[in-house]
This record gives structure tokens, C-alpha cells and sequence, in this order.
């Protein structure tokens, strides 16, 4: 579990250095907005800082120290439950519009993998959602999915 911890790490750190060189030749900005490669620089930036942790993480890790995580019933349950939400935001989206499903979505989400109380589960797929809103509709003027509620 741990070698297969570290290959992966050890992955997704060269595919991380990878995107973030080949963007750059892209081009990340053009005429002050971002240019085609700055999202696939950021997303190359993310994957190879949190790769990296993974890969330190899994260095320091003791195998006597391993738990399987997803190993039982519940994990596949939770899987499964994480595919169809996925499922259900795609299919919503286009009918409904970008904020009311993402907000139900991300609550969804939290109240799976999460033990907080509904107020701050509450708080959290409100302010992610609006954050996302932000950045991408106001900040990037992207045109997000516009359905009934919206």
C-alpha cells in the first residue's frame, strides 16, 4: 500500500511539472486576461504542490501506521454515493443553472464526508459556491449554465 502510495505521489508530481512547464509555453496571459495556458498552468501548479505533500506525507508515514481507508462497506458506499451526486449535479446543471445545484451539490458532499453541524456544513457549500460564482462569472466573465432558478 505504501509503494503504491509513493508511485502515485511520484505520478502525478512529473504529470503536475509537466502541465505547469507546457503551459507556459502557451502563453498565461494575453492582453492583461489570462491566455490558453493559465488554467493549465494553475492546474498544473495544484497538482504538483499537492503531490508533493502527498509524496512527503507517504515518505514519513510507518507501515505499522496504515489504515486502508475505503476497504469496508461503508467506503464503497461512500463512493458510490460521491459517482451518483456527481452524476446528478451534471445532469442538474443545465436545467437548473450553475448556483442551486453546486450549493446542493457541495452540501451534499460535505454532509458525506464530513461531521460537522448542518449550520457549518450550511455555511460552507454557500460561501464555496459563491466564491466559485465570483471567480469565474464576475472575475473571468465565464459564462456559467443558466437555467430556471437563474
Amino acid at each position: 500500500m505504501v509503494l503504491m502510495e509513493k508511485t502515485t505521489s511520484a505520478l502525478l508530481l512529473v504529470l503536475g511539472l509537466y502541465f505547469t512547464v507546457q503551459s507556459v509555453s502557451l502563453g498565461l496571459f494575453s492582453s492583461g486576461k489570462p491566455g490558453v495556458g493559465f488554467f493549465p498552468f494553475l492546474g498544473g501548479l495544484i497538482l504538483t504542490i499537492i503531490s508533493c505533500a502527498q509524496l512527503i506525507g507517504t515518505l514519513k508515514i510507518c507501515k505499522d501506521t496504515l489504515e486502508k481507508p475505503w476497504s469496508d462497506k461503508q467506503g464503497i458506499r461512500n463512493i458510490v454515493l460521491i459517482v451518483a451526486f456527481t452524476a446528478l449535479y451534471i445532469w442538474t446543471i443545465g436545467i437548473l443553472g450553475f448556483l442551486i445545484p453546486t450549493i446542493i451539490y457541495l452540501l451534499a458532499l460535505v454532509d458525506l464526508i464530513s461531521e460537522y453541524s448542518l449550520k457549518k456544513k450550511l455555511i460552507y457549500s454557500l460561501a464555496s459556491s459563491f466564491i466559485l460564482f465570483l471567480i469565474f462569472a464576475v472575475l473571468f466573465a465565464m459564462p456559467l449554465p443558466k437555467g430556471l432558478l437563474w
